[in-house]
C-alpha cells in the first residue's frame, strides 16, 4: 500500500464527488429554466468582470465578460431581481455586448413559477457553462483519483 498515492487519490474522489452532484443540479436548474415561463425584465447593472490565469506559467489568458443585474415582474405582481454573467467571451465583444445592452435595455427572463425570485436570462449561456465546467471537474477529479486510489491500493497503474 503507498500512502502517496492512496490519500491524494482519495480527496480527489471525494472533491470530484463533491462536485458531480453539483454539475447535476445545475443541469436540472437549466433543464427546467428553459421550460419555465418567461416574461420582460430590464438591466439595472452591468459591468466587466476580468479573471486573469496562467501568469505564473508564462500564460497570459484573461477571462473576460459581462454580468448585469436585471428586474423583472412576474404574475403575482411583485418586482424580483436577478444576476447573469454571460461566460467569457473575450475583451472586445464583452465591451461590445455592454455598450450595445446599457442599464435599461428589456431583456426576456424565464422564472420559476413555483418560486417566482428564481430567474434565468434567456439565451444566456452562463448556466450552462457553470453546468459543464462543475460536471466536467467532479468527473476529471474523480476518474483521476480512482485511478490513483488503486495504485495506492495494488501499485498496478503506474
Amino acid at each position: 500500500m503507498d500512502l502517496s498515492y492512496l490519500i491524494p487519490g482519495l480527496l480527489m474522489v471525494v472533491g470530484g464527488g463533491a462536485l458531480l452532484p453539483l454539475g447535476v443540479y445545475f443541469w436540472r436548474v437549466y433543464s427546467a429554466s428553459k421550460t419555465w415561463p418567461s416574461t420582460e425584465g430590464r438591466i439595472l447593472t452591468s459591468r466587466l468582470v476580468y479573471k486573469g490565469f496562467g501568469r505564473s506559467a508564462g500564460y497570459s489568458g484573461t477571462y473576460c465578460g459581462p454580468v448585469i443585474t436585471y428586474t423583472y415582474r412576474a404574475p403575482d405582481g411583485q418586482q424580483y431581481e436577478g444576476a447573469a454573467e454571460a461566460g467569457n467571451m473575450g475583451a472586445s465583444k464583452a465591451k461590445k455586448w455592454i455598450r450595445s445592452n446599457p442599464v435599461g435595455t428589456k431583456i426576456a427572463v424565464s422564472y420559476d413559477p413555483a418560486l417566482p425570485e428564481y430567474s434565468a436570462v434567456l439565451g444566456h449561456r452562463g448556466m450552462k457553462l457553470s453546468t459543464l465546467k462543475a460536471f466536467g471537474a467532479g468527473t476529471f477529479l474523480f476518474l483521476l483519483g480512482a485511478l490513483f486510489v488503486v495504485e495506492g491500493l495494488c501499485g498496478v497503474c503506474f
